[in-house]
């Protein structure tokens, strides 16, 4: 019933992305899983500000 490949539980180091990230910045694994944290936190916080400032521009 659920496809595991797609379960958004699994830790992100399963991700093939981050393990070339981590390689090609020759980062360790718990430096990698905080630089990526970072990023993925401020460009989530950046898409929500954008979605924000578009709504008050388009109405429905």
């Amino acid at each position: 019933m659920f496809d595991r490949g797609n379960d958004r539980h699994e830790p992100r180091t399963n991700a093939p992305g981050f393990w070339m990230f981590k390689e090609y910045f020759n980062l360790s694994v718990s430096d990698a899983i905080k630089v990526r944290t970072t990023y993925t936190t401020t460009l989530a916080v950046l898409g929500i500000i954008g979605v924000l400032i578009l709504s008050t521009f388009i109405t429905a």
